[in-house]
């Protein structure tokens, strides 16, 4: 159901190049349950911690041909402790329920406070 890819850029660059090809076959006669692509972002820090980096998804095409886009990437805004934890000893607030990202976005994420986390850009081939 999901998988994991890692990649690396360099300290100059805030672009990270995330190359990997996924073949899909996807039937569907109708919009509602339109597949989807669900982003959990994870960072390496330098002391070798695995830190939330974003949450985020995005929708694939309708029509066929190579299409660009764009998934705003977010996480959770914690309590003035937990910021202050984030900012000091790097653990970063997360879901606890990953439904959250999508399947219950409309109802529940209205109540959440987030902070933005940055930009995933993807090219897909329809």
């Amino acid at each position: 159901s999901g998988q994991t890819q890692y990649s690396s850029c360099s300290h100059r660059s805030e672009l990270c190049i995330w190359n990997h090809p996924i073949d899909l076959h996807l039937v569907s006669a109708n919009l509602v349950g339109w597949p989807r692509i669900i982003l959990q972002i994870w960072t390496l820090d330098e002391y070798g911690r695995t830190l939330l980096g974003g949450y985020g998804f995005l929708h694939f095409p309708c029509s066929t041909g190579v299409h660009r886009i764009k998934a705003a990437c977010w996480r959770p805004c914690g309590s003035f402790r937990d910021e202050m934890e984030s900012f000091f000893l790097g653990t970063n607030p997360q879901l606890r329920d990953q439904s959250t990202i999508f399947d219950t976005a409309w109802e529940d994420r209205c109540r959440l406070v987030t902070i933005p986390t940055g930009e995933i850009v993807i090219n897909i081939r329809v």
